[in-house]
């Protein structure tokens, strides 16, 4: 065997330890892929009560109101919410035009429950948004 036939024997043999090594890649890729293509999705906590305000359950949202067809029509609050709410727009309702007053956007269901409409939720929202950031906000 010649130089020229050696040296052509060791670039096939190169060739096919490329190939192998390449081909070796090719499946460790696709083996690290396929481990993490499903995701894990925690169940969904549906809450059956108010939150607790020290021992009494009476502080928050209770539940979503939606129609039939699924459209969220407003929150089912307690009695503690609705003070919230309405401490806050003694100091933030300004803010919005036009200003908001008490119990606007509510209505009392009896026994410490109220229904919120989706506006003055956000509104809730926002000026307890202000509240923990400290801030004061202009009149529009």
């Amino acid at each position: 065997m010649n130089a020229n036939d050696r040296q052509a024997a060791v670039l096939r043999w190169l060739e096919r330890v490329a190939f192998v090594l390449v081909l070796l890649l090719a499946a460790f890729i696709a083996w690290a892929t396929c481990g993490c293509t499903s995701t894990v999705h925690p169940d969904l906590v549906v809450p059956a009560q108010a939150s607790a305000d020290g021992t009494q359950v009476n502080s928050g949202v209770v539940m979503t109101l939606k129609d039939p067809a699924g459209v969220l029509l407003g929150y089912l609050v307690t009695d503690h919410f609705r003070d919230r709410y309405n401490s806050m727009v003694k100091v933030y309702g300004y803010a919005f035009a036009p200003s908001l007053v008490e119990n606007e956007g509510m209505q009392h269901l009896g026994d410490d429950r109220w229904a919120i409409d989706v506006q003055h939720f956000n509104y809730f929202a926002q000026m307890n948004l202000w509240r923990k950031s400290g801030i004061t906000p202009t009149k529009p």
